[in-house]
């Protein structure tokens, strides 16, 4: 491990959430918001596996501009239609009424808007977050 990569990354404000956390919570959290979904065991498997670099936020503070984020839609009522989509970068968080709505573009270049709380959100680990999750397990031993 490059202790200057570590340095850095502990010296990051924005990665303050993260180091309170550890891969088992990450990996816990994700499959306890997965599994509310009542998918299908191999559905629920792949999903799991899809999402394996990121982690479940529903916490505004824990958004980080520029990050890469992907989710699935809450509107759908069956089964068959719910779907991990391919994501985007994350521009521009703005309050609307009662609620927040994100701002992203794709591959490309195109901006679009979801609701978060129509949907489950998933934000890519960096860099940087690894950097200090693997130091955490090293710790934990």
């Amino acid at each position: 491990m490059d202790i200057n990569k570590l340095l850095s990354a502990l010296d990051n404000e924005n990665n303050a959430s993260v180091i309170q956390l550890n891969y088992a919570q990450i990996a816990a959290d994700k499959n306890n918001i997965l599994q509310q979904l009542h998918l299908p065991k191999d559905t629920l498997k792949a999903l799991i596996k899809k999402v394996k670099t990121y982690r479940h936020v529903d916490n505004l503070d824990d958004l980080r501009y520029g990050s890469y984020i992907r989710w699935i839609s809450l509107k759908h009522t069956n089964k068959d239609d719910i779907k991990l989509t391919n994501g985007g970068i994350l521009c521009h968080m703005k309050q609307i009424e009662n609620d927040i709505h994100l701002i992203c573009k794709n591959s490309w270049g195109h901006l679009f808007q979801l609701n978060m709380s129509e949907n489950i959100i998933f934000q890519k680990l960096n860099e940087q977050e690894l950097v200090i999750l693997s130091a955490l397990k090293y710790l934990d031993g």
